[in-house]
């Protein structure tokens, strides 16, 4: 595989990774005497460890998981933005970061 294709792909899934951090991960829904309440927990809100539900913010114990899918993302970009600048000494970052990420969304 040409290094220009490698960084494109890699470009593309450090981006799609870090998007899939603030997409929702957990989604919960009551309803309760015809009043329905619901949130939505993101994967950045685990990784810095507060949920907002119904306009109050609930602490929760920071997940590594969440933390290690965010990291891994952001070394992917950079693998991927290297690949493609030429600069091969910044290029190996991209498989780790991909691995990280899988690691962590995993």
């Amino acid at each position: 595989m040409e290094k220009k294709t490698a960084g494109i792909i890699g470009l593309i899934g450090g981006i799609i990774a870090l998007v899939g951090l603030f997409l929702a991960w957990v989604s919960a829904s009551a309803t309760v005497m015809g009043t329905t309440f619901s949130f939505d927990v993101s994967g950045f809100s685990l990784a810095i460890g507060s949920i907002t539900a119904m306009g109050l913010t609930i602490p929760i114990p920071v997940q590594g998981y969440a933390i290690l899918a965010l990291v891994g993302g952001i070394i992917a970009l950079i693998g991927g933005i290297g690949l493609l600048t030429g600069k091969r000494a910044i290029g190996f970052l991209l498989p780790i970061g991909g691995l990280l990420a899988i690691a962590g969304a995993g």
